[in-house]
C-alpha cells in the first residue's frame, strides 16, 4: 500500500493505493519449460482525501484520470 500527493485540477489530493508493477511475458524458460503470459501493471486507488475528508465517492468518475496521473508522476512504486 502506498500514499502519494497528486495535484489534480489545482487541488492537492492524498491518494492511497495498492500497486502491482506487472510482470513481462516469458515464452519459455532457459531449460525449455513453458513460460507464462505475464500481466500488466495495476493500480487500485482505495482512498482520495483532501485534508482529513475522503472525497473518493465525489471523484469516482475521475478515478481513472487520477490513477493515470499518479502512474505518470511516479518515480518508482516498487516499494509499495
Amino acid at each position: 500500500m502506498g500514499t502519494a500527493t497528486v495535484n489534480y485540477k489545482g487541488v492537492d489530493l492524498e491518494v492511497v493505493f495498492d500497486y502491482e508493477p506487472g510482470e513481462p511475458e516469458v515464452r519459455t524458460y532457459s531449460n525449455g519449460d513453458p513460460g507464462h503470459p505475464g500481466c500488466p501493471e495495476s493500480l487500485d486507488i482505495t482512498s482520495v482525501k483532501i485534508g482529513d475528508v475522503d472525497v473518493w465517492e465525489l471523484l469516482e468518475d475521475q478515478i481513472d484520470h487520477i490513477g493515470e496521473q499518479l502512474i505518470g508522476d511516479r518515480e518508482d512504486y516498487s516499494d509499495y
